[in-house]
């Protein structure tokens, strides 16, 4: 699971180069906001998320159309994997889970749809 997490924020990372720039940026801050519960308790890295959630779901579309733009987000994604892994060690599903504000379900859904993505690689 700690790996697919690290997909998810790999693509957060690579959206800003190969998409919109205006989609969320992969940094220390969502490090961050996942390992430490106080962490952007106002509500700002739930509307990150849910950005990121977009863009992920617009990279599926792309890629089921087989849209260039998409193979490229994911592509760029190959080329930088690695990302943070160090810190993702200490993820806890629980925590992740509460800090989103997602069901299991949602959370479970989530990641299926990040591993199918995957999988076209």
């Amino acid at each position: 699971m700690q790996k697919l997490l690290l997909v998810l924020f790999t693509f957060c990372h690579c959206l800003c180069s190969e998409l919109d720039e205006t989609v969320i940026k992969m940094d220390a801050e969502i490090a961050n906001a996942i390992t430490d519960p106080e962490f952007h308790s106002d509500g700002s890295f739930r509307k990150k998320i849910l950005r990121l959630e977009l863009a992920l779901g617009e990279i599926a579309e792309r890629l089921k159309e087989g849209d260039e733009d998409g193979r490229k987000a994911v592509n760029s994604i190959v080329k930088n994997g690695g990302l943070l892994l160090s810190k993702l060690d200490t993820v806890n599903e629980t925590l992740v889970m509460n800090k989103f504000m997602w069901s299991e379900d949602k959370y479970h859904e989530l990641m299926f749809n990040i591993k199918q993505i995957c999988a076209t690689w």
